[in-house]
């Protein structure tokens, strides 16, 4: 035992002070540098489900970019398995050019990329043939899919968020904080702005309305996440979804001539139901949703969702800024005092500007402000909007992101 321990030790010191270093100041910046003078970089997106595919407006600025050739590779979703079908039929319907990667061989083998992008950093949830550890000679960048809420250790020091060569990261605030917990301390961190911020920052009339006719109802999302707190550890047990799920189906009847609910669950809060209540009284539960005439589900995309909505109520952490843009009121739901304690400033102050679902008269109490035309923190979240969630440079993120990968513009002087 003592033997072991003593290997780790040797191991990880190996690994934190010879190699990383290393790799992240010698090996990428060599790979990168010739990367940048190839008169065409071939950019790799793999994608797996399709309401975490947030890099669409990356993709689509990358395809009229002269210097940057876009590819789209679709993998098994290890998450949800079969979800990556959505993915294909979406991409389909686009007219989108894609790449089905197999899982028994790497991306190297297969697409011969030059740079590698994936929106999340669990190995657990990428195929063996497609992580880092196996297209190691090629440069990854990290583009997270939601908004950075949560600082805990354990999150930000995964292997894919120390080797990747670029992370980018929506605000400065956010940057610094995170950087302090990095063990590579942020130093492949970039500022530049998410392809989310470009997509929410679009008005409302670039958006189709999902909903269909509600008539003069108010129509508000009831948005759970999945983190059942018997489920998960400390620090991500955001869901209560148990404390009200049940209950916000009983509101979405009792005000069912003056409000239309979408049910929009975090698409991994099905498996964890049926993990927790067993598959017939889960399908009971979403079959609900899908089946009365005042409310339906939505498990796809969200976007158009929030635009044409008047209020959301939910307990998910991307979603407490996200839905900022939104300009409506929003309720988050709580199950302890200690939801705060690690969310980043900026999401914190987000936070506050929710209001507070402790018990049901509190959500009952939200629903007839909504009804009503009560709105108290208007002002507020436009003035948080235009301090924390505009990209820097008076450019769009997407543009941020591709003068970083060139190394052009405000990034010139970026390290590779």
């Amino acid at each position: 035992m003592a033997s072991k321990s003593l290997k780790n030790r040797v191991w990880a010191f190996y690994w934190f002070r010879i190699y990383l270093p290393a790799f992240q100041k010698l090996y990428l910046p060599f790979h990168v540098r010739k990367i940048r003078k190839k008169e065409k970089i071939r950019f790799l997106f793999v994608l797996q489900l399709l309401s975490q595919w947030k890099t669409e407006p990356l993709f689509l600025a990358m395809l009229k970019h002269p210097r940057i050739e876009p590819i789209l590779g679709i993998a098994d979703c290890i998450e949800i398995p079969g979800a990556e079908k959505e993915v294909e039929e979406y991409c389909h319907k686009k007219g989108y050019d894609y790449i089905y990667l197999d899982t028994e061989k790497t991306l190297i083998e297969q697409v011969h990329p030059d740079i590698v992008a994936f929106q999340k950093p669990y190995k657990q949830l990428i195929a063996p043939a497609h992580y880092i550890d196996s297209n190691i000679s090629v440069p990854h960048v990290l583009i997270p899919y939601g908004m950075n809420s949560v600082l805990e250790r354990w999150i930000l020091n995964r292997r894919l968020h120390l080797m990747c060569w670029q992370q980018y990261i929506e605000n400065k605030s956010i940057c610094e904080q995170k950087a302090r917990l990095h063990l590579w301390h942020g130093k492949n961190y970039v500022v530049t702005g998410l392809p989310i911020m470009d997509t929410l920052r679009q008005p409302k009339s670039s958006f189709p309305d999902p909903w269909g006719d509600t008539g003069s109802r108010k129509r508000i999302i009831y948005a759970p996440h999945h983190t059942i707190p018997s489920i998960h550890g400390k620090g991500v047990a955001f869901s209560t979804f148990l404390d009200n799920g049940e209950f916000m189906a009983e509101m979405a009847s009792k005000y069912a001539d003056k409000v239309y609910f979408v049910f929009k669950p975090h698409p991994l809060l099905y498996k964890k139901m049926v993990e927790y209540w067993g598959k017939e009284k889960t399908d009971a539960y979403y079959n609900l949703w899908r089946n009365k005439p005042y409310c339906h589900i939505e498990e796809g995309e969200y976007l158009s969702l929030f635009k044409h909505s008047d209020a959301m109520i939910h307990d998910c952490g991307s979603f407490t800024v996200e839905y900022m843009y939104a300009g409506k009121p929003v309720m988050y739901l709580l199950h302890d005092e200690h939801h705060d304690d690690n969310l980043s400033h900026y999401v914190k102050e987000a936070f506050d500007l929710h209001e507070k679902g402790w018990t049901h008269d509190d959500i009952e109490g939200f629903i007839q402000n909504v009804i009503d035309g009560v709105d108290r923190k208007k002002k507020e979240r436009e003035a948080f909007v235009s301090r924390n969630l505009t990209p820097p440079h008076g450019k769009s993120a997407c543009e941020n992101i591709i003068n970083a990968i060139l190394g052009q513009n405000e990034y010139k002087h970026h390290k590779p």
